[in-house]
């Protein structure tokens, strides 16, 4: 099941438009940040099997602001 969460997940980063910077580069790295957090959700709440799950979910959402805040450095760059 963890396989094809992540294949899926590198299915749908590969298939992403191209963006070199700016406003559009900005909502493909948030775009694929939920992405990775559905799909962390998804595997965690399936691993403890209901043991844990907000601790699973607690790590998910710490990894989502993570990869936010990353995000976030992209909205000056310049769009050519």
């Amino acid at each position: 099941m963890k396989s094809k969460l992540w294949s899926l997940l590198f299915v749908l980063i590969i298939l992403t438009t191209p963006v070199s910077g700016g406003p559009g580069l900005f909502v493909a790295c948030e775009a694929s940040c939920t992405t990775a957090l559905v799909a962390c959700i998804a595997t965690g709440t399936y691993m403890t099997m209901g043991i844990g799950v907000a601790a699973a979910v607690a790590a998910c959402e710490a990894g989502f602001a993570e990869c936010s805040a990353v995000c976030a450095l992209l909205i000056p760059v310049p769009t050519p």
